[in-house]
């Protein structure tokens, strides 16, 4: 799997699911937001609600120089079929959405955002609360974000910064400054793909990555 191989001015995280999020930050981290996932209801069903979608990324677009991550579950173990297919439904939109408004984005699998940043799956006992902990730790200053009025933590909107963190962690000045600039340990995380490559080489992507209109 290949991950952004330069540095963007803004990183969008998408938790696809109905209770999802849609999450985005400035390259510093200071300026960050998070827009739970639309939805309406229709003959008694949730459903996304695509002309709020719309908005949503038509914001994005307005993003000068956007990297978008959308997770991409391959399996969800335990579902029935007809959920299953509305998931693939939903993840379908928001993968259509990000290709025709022509943004840079890359479909990831929740162990690879989860794996580098040392996050446990949500079948083990206490993971949200640890990766709560962790989103505090790097950014206390917007840790009611990922909280209800009630204190619960809302995992769709911490799982969508959470990856817009990830994003963060792979380009190329987040690597430097972790490991030391062309330091054995940046070039090997920069090797396995996750961080930018030091040679000069196209970007690529995962399945589905378009560059965005000049």
């Amino acid at each position: 799997m290949n991950l952004p191989t330069r540095d963007f001015r803004f990183y969008c995280g998408i938790d696809p699911g109905f209770s999802g999020a849609i999450a985005w930050m400035n390259a510093t981290g200071s300026s960050v937001h998070v827009e739970d996932m639309p939805t309406t209801e229709k003959k008694g069903r949730v459903e996304l609600c695509l002309p709020t979608l719309r908005g949503h990324f038509l914001r994005l677009c307005r993003l000068p120089d956007c990297a978008l991550a959308i997770e991409d579950p391959h399996t969800r173990p335990g579902e029935g079929a007809e959920r299953s297919m509305r998931f693939g439904k939903q993840l379908g939109y928001l993968e259509a959405f990000a290709f025709l408004k022509g943004l840079n984005y890359f479909l990831i699998a929740p162990n690879l955002w989860k794996g580098r940043l040392g996050l446990d799956g949500k079948d083990i006992a206490g993971a949200n609360d640890r990766a709560a902990e962790e989103f505090e730790r790097l950014y206390p200053e917007h840790k009611t974000l990922i909280h209800g009025p009630r204190g619960g933590i809302l995992d769709g909107r911490m799982d969508a910064l959470l990856i817009c963190h990830f994003l963060r962690m792979c380009t190329g000045s987040e690597t430097d400054r972790k490991f030391g600039k062309q330091s054995p340990e940046a070039l090997a995380y920069c090797a396995s793909g996750g961080g930018r490559s030091h040679g000069k080489r196209p970007m690529k992507s995962l399945r589905g990555y378009r560059n965005a209109p000049s």
